[in-house]
């Protein structure tokens, strides 16, 4: 267990202090913040697998939080609990541009599953972020809709992708 404060300049450094380079089976990013900017610069390591966090507050538009390596979720959570990571389409983009494919999102508007292409070739179908996307449920309840929790945000930082 390493305790550290990871951001897009020292995840890779990170790893290999840490013995742990190559390939691997599984990684999960649930950083509540820079997800998309963490994975985006992580070289170290060649997961077959990953699980990694998006926001459907942010619908299906291509977006992530602009890059802070300062943020932190709870500092903004009471006034913009919405305002985090990044949306499953740019993810999509970012996973397809470092050669995986989307298999699969959990029902609870979480988690996004990526599959490395050599390793899902004629075992998993490829899924749009359209045909795999799933709101969260319990954001649907207390907020609304994700139009709805979207408009709570839009005014805030956000980078196309």
């Amino acid at each position: 267990v390493v305790d550290s404060f990871v951001t897009a300049e020292n995840i890779n450094k990170t790893l290999l202090d840490n013995n742990v380079s190559g390939e691997i089976d599984l990684l999960s990013i649930d950083i509540d913040s820079n997800d998309y900017w963490v994975w985006k610069s992580i070289m170290a390591i060649n997961p077959r697998v990953l699980v990694v966090e998006y926001n459907s507050a942010f619908g299906l538009r291509s977006l992530t939080i602009k890059y802070d390596p300062h943020f932190h979720y709870q500092e903004v959570y009471q006034e913009n609990p919405l305002y985090f990571g990044a949306s499953l389409k740019a993810l999509t983009k970012l996973a397809k541009s470092k050669g995986y494919i989307l298999v699969a999102c959990d029902v609870h508007g979480h988690d996004a599953f990526f599959v490395r292409e050599d390793v899902a070739e004629g075992k998993f179908i490829e899924l749009s972020a359209e045909e795999a996307f799933y709101p969260n449920p319990y954001t649907i309840k207390n907020i609304g809709d994700t139009e709805t929790q979207f408009e709570q945000i839009k005014h805030l930082d956000f980078e196309q992708i």
